[in-house]
């Protein structure tokens, strides 16, 4: 009502009298400070959003082209109010803030772009522009003032002040900070404004861009009116609007007045401790769960015109923005959506009291649900949570066991984490697979009657396991209380067919099916013992560093004509570890490291016989690798870290003619080849370099010629 008397006192005085215009030089002059109120909202003009990113670039070209052509342009009203203090007149602005912090990014760029000095020129005059309680968008334009931008650096403008010494990382995670600089990287990305032919004068000392000024003053109204707009006269927050046109979109709907009962009680309640410091509203976290709804109900009920001939969504059907006003009207014009919607709600107070600790990598289901609200949950964690909401929904109004929902929840788990393409994509397949088993309570009894061709876009070998599991637990029962705590290592998160291959005899070349395996069989007792190995491996480096040479004659390592290098996807639930595993379990050595030492003599004894007991005939570039490991740790005392330099796990190697003495022999007329750590900085040209070759080829002459001697000497102890 405030807002309305105001604009229609402007009509009449825009009809009756002559609306001076300024620019943000002049109003800067006219003002000891221009002051961004805390009711303002943050500067919007850097958003992300499709719709916003269009308004802002059109925005940026038509204040390049009115400056490039010298065509002078005013930006309609900028109003609010004056209040003195301490002598000083301050500008409040009710309406432009958006444009005048644009207005002032878009002069410091400039003056940035013509250098330091041009900064200090007009710095005191921009100090004037501040915010009242935003301390990082102050702290922010504060360094602004004081920084002399490298010309190669203002088309890198983002980049470079993020990394400045001064730059807050939390700031990124301020709005209005975050805004500014996605402004600044818009400018620094326009050909217009980075012409010589556009220059801070065309905005300083001439009326090119300027604005229609109006204080409230003029209009005799009184502080207590505009505290009383600046509370009630704000635009609209997102939640605001999403309720005004949802109460819109389904006045028809039956439970009408008891979702309107609940959104200003209910879930209130429910969304309370997950709202932002400092904040005593929901409006954050209920919007963040109604997007999370939106996309995922999406996905599941994605409808044959918006598939493409491969039966994946079109891109141009897939909304940018779950919140757009637009999509909600269409997706809750169905009162399907509409009652699990509310469901979803009502589900609130529910979920976040499911008790799973280890759900994913250090995170309980209450902590990846938190995030869920804080709009931070990745794919897993979405999938877990709706798989969660679905199987609730199968049930409602039945008493579940609480031991089958968390069954549900860690086979979902297990399938998810362990599916490699799992991109929102693929989603439409995911989803309805997952509506469709959760609608029997005991997951474990469903997966008796799938396939791995029926439990559509999971992977197949997580499905085959998972059958295979159901298959044992409905022999042995108790089979769940040793496998569901290993199920959750922090590694593994379900994925245990390497280990049950091991537990079977497999070795680390071997192909292993899981289908095709018979449960009953499964030694249960072995397989525990082989996991409690793992695990105190795992325990003692989670990178496994203190077993990583050994590792170099497995297949974990692969090799060609010019490179050893690892196989790095799952690398910690490789075969060749759960192999070595086994092998700790049934040594009874009661340390690791002494299990270790027993391993490495065993095999160098192994390669020793298997090369016409002549260590010096290996030619195998992963069993020399393994007996320069060996070398390094045992006979020459050194670390890990010694042969690993720089933690390089790959290697190279040169060929080198002259006077080098290799440990091991080579055909007549070849070159010695001479290992490096191989990483970014190894280069074949560059000859020999101390700080990437390993220990023992570093040494002299005379101490390389009796390396294998000692070794074998060392393995026969």
């Amino acid at each position: 009502m405030y807002l309305t008397i105001i604009l229609k006192k402007i009509e009449t005085m825009n009809n009756t009298e002559t609306v001076k215009t300024y620019t943000l030089h002049s109003l800067l002059e006219k003002y000891d400070t221009i002051e961004i109120p805390v009711l303002q909202r943050a500067y919007a003009q850097g958003r992300t959003t499709n719709e916003v990113i269009k308004v802002r670039q059109d925005f940026v070209d038509y204040l390049a082209k009115h400056l490039a052509t010298k065509e002078a342009v005013a930006l309609d009203f900028v109003y609010g109010a004056i209040k003195e203090d301490n002598n000083k007149k301050i500008f409040i602005p009710l309406d432009g803030q958006q444009r005048l912090t644009t207005l002032w990014l878009l002069h410091w760029f400039l003056a940035a772009k013509e250098g330091g000095d041009t900064i200090k020129a007009i710095k005191d005059l921009l100090k004037k522009f501040v915010y009242e309680t935003r301390p990082a968008a102050e702290s922010f334009c504060n360094y602004l003032l004081k920084e002399s931008i490298p010309t190669e650096e203002i088309k890198n403008l983002k980049n470079y002040l993020s990394d400045r010494e001064w730059f807050d990382e939390t700031w990124h995670n301020d709005a209005t900070v975050e805004g500014m600089l996605i402004m600044l990287d818009t400018f620094s990305q326009n050909e217009q404004l980075l012409s010589p032919k556009v220059t801070l004068d065309l905005l300083w000392d001439k009326e090119i861009i300027s604005f229609y000024f109006l204080s409230i003053d003029k209009f005799g109204l009184t502080d207590e009116l505009y505290i009383r707009m600046n509370a009630r006269g704000e635009k609209l927050t997102d939640f605001e609007h999403f309720k005004s046109e949802f109460y819109k979109t389904i006045q028809e709907y039956s439970g009408i007045e008891e979702i309107k009962n609940k959104m200003e009680k209910e879930w209130v309640e429910s969304l309370w401790k997950y709202r932002e410091k400092g904040l005593y509203v929901t409006d954050t976290p209920f919007l963040n769960y109604l997007s999370f709804i939106n996309k995922m109900q999406f996905h599941k009920n994605l409808k044959e015109k918006d598939k493409d001939e491969y039966g994946y969504p079109k891109k141009e059907s897939v909304p940018d923005d779950f919140l757009r006003l637009n999509y909600i009207v269409d997706t809750y014009k169905n009162d399907e959506n509409v009652a699990f919607l509310e469901f979803a709600l009502d589900s609130i107070s529910f979920l976040k009291d499911i008790s799973y600790e280890k759900l994913l990598a250090g995170k309980s289901f209450e902590s990846i649900f938190t995030e869920m609200m804080q709009g931070k949950a990745e794919t897993d964690e979405s999938i877990i949570i709706y798989a969660t909401l679905l199987y609730l929904e199968k049930h409602r109004g039945i008493k579940i066991d609480d031991r089958y929902l968390l069954e549900f929840i860690r086979v979902i788990r297990n399938l998810i984490v362990n599916t490699d393409d799992k991109g929102t994509r693929i989603w439409n397949r995911i989803l309805p697979t997952i509506e469709r088993i959760a609608q029997q309570q005991d997951i474990y009894q469903v997966l008796l009657n799938e396939t791995e061709t029926t439990l559509v876009g999971f992977r197949n070998t997580p499905v085959k396991e998972e059958i295979f599991k159901a298959k044992l637990f409905a022999e042995k029962p108790d089979a769940k209380e040793i496998l569901h705590p290993i199920e959750d290592h922090e590694v593994l998160l379900g994925d245990l067919t390497n280990l049950i291959a091991t537990t079977y005899g497999y070795d680390d070349v071997v192909l292993f099916d899981i289908g095709q395996q018979e449960p009953t069989a499964l030694s249960l007792s072995k397989l525990e013992n082989i996991y409690k190995a793992y695990d105190e491996i795992y325990q003692e480096d989670n990178k496994f560093v203190n077993i990583w040479g050994d590792l170099l004659i497995t297949s974990i390592y692969k090799e060609n004509e010019w490179r050893v290098y690892w196989e790095q996807t799952e690398y910690k639930k490789h075969r060749a570890i759960f192999c070595l595993a086994l092998l700790y379990a049934q040594s009874g050595k009661t340390t690791l490291q002494n299990f270790l030492i027993s391993y490495e003599k065993e095999e160098v004894l192994t390669i020793y016989n298997a090369n016409a007991q002549n260590l010096s005939q290996v030619k195998s570039r992963k069993e020399q690798l393994f007996l320069l490991y060996v070398i390094t740790r045992r006979v020459m005392g050194k670390e890990i870290s010694d042969f690993f330099k720089r933690n390089g796990y790959n290697f190279g190697w040169l060929d080198k003619n002259g006077n080098y003495q290799p440990i091991f022999d080579y055909p007549q007329n070849t070159n010695p080849a001479i290992f490096q750590v191989y990483r970014w900085q190894f280069r074949y040209n560059e000859g020999i370099k101390d700080e990437a070759t390993l220990p023992p080829e570093l040494a002299a002459s005379s101490k390389r010629t009796t390396f294998l001697g000692d070794l074998l000497i060392w393995a026969k102890k």
